[in-house]
């Protein structure tokens, strides 16, 4: 049997496939930490810990190359493509996580203060609640596909869950306008409604006055 090629004792094979997958794939990962942080304003740190880890697989496979074999490299490589994997996708699914907690205060919102005023009527401006729950249940959907891709082991498994996370992102930020935009709806109607009872009052004090001075002028009271 032939001894497989080797360059300062790790084998080529395991270096085309460390060159391929920072040529291929180290780009999105970087893409997926930036929109954390682009959508966050915090530091990813678990992305940037799974690259410290990923980085640290190259390093032992390097440092260690002769003593690992070909099974032990093979093995440092599979390490350091499932750290790159679970950066790329884990940072769309930190901003989903971020995402749904501020959309679970928005809704707890919009049950007290939106759906009483909703119910039966149309109001401009506000969501109907049949809607909003629809995108809820898809964004549920999304996420289930894109955890559920966690299990396998190919990059094309991953790549479409985090196509799934973020679609999800993109959803959730859809339904945050949407609630947000019902709640500012809601606000104004009710704002409306206070200016038009105070005007009416001031008219009626106004009107009322009128009355009590001509009262007053004619000797009546």
């Amino acid at each position: 049997m032939a001894e497989k090629e080797t360059i300062d004792g790790v084998d080529v094979e395991q270096l085309e496939r460390i060159f391929w997958l920072l040529r291929e794939k180290l780009p999105r990962v970087m893409a997926a930490n930036r929109f954390f942080e682009e959508h966050t304003g915090y530091h990813n740190e678990f992305g940037a810990n799974n690259l410290v880890d990923a980085f640290s697989h190259l390093a032992t496979l390097v440092e260690n190359a002769e003593q690992l074999g070909p099974a032990g490299q093979a093995e440092q490589v599979a390490h350091l493509e499932d750290h790159l994997r679970r950066s790329m996708m884990e940072s769309f699914e930190q901003v989903l996580k971020y995402r749904l907690g501020e959309i679970a205060d928005l809704w707890d919102e919009y049950v007290y203060f939106v759906r009483p005023l909703a119910e039966g009527r149309s109001t401009a401006g506000v969501t109907p609640l049949v809607d909003l729950e629809q995108r809820r249940k898809e964004l549920g959907e999304l996420l289930d596909q894109g955890r559920k891709s966690k299990r396998l082991t190919g990059w094309d498994d991953w790549e479409r869950g985090t196509d799934a996370l973020i679609r999800a992102c993109g959803l959730a930020e859809a339904l945050m306008h949407s609630l947000q935009t019902s709640l500012a709806a809601v606000e104004w109607y009710y704002n409306e409604r206070r200016t038009t009872l105070m005007n009416y009052l001031s008219m009626g004090f106004g009107v009322a006055g009128v009355i009590l001075g001509l009262l007053a002028l004619l000797g009546i009271i």
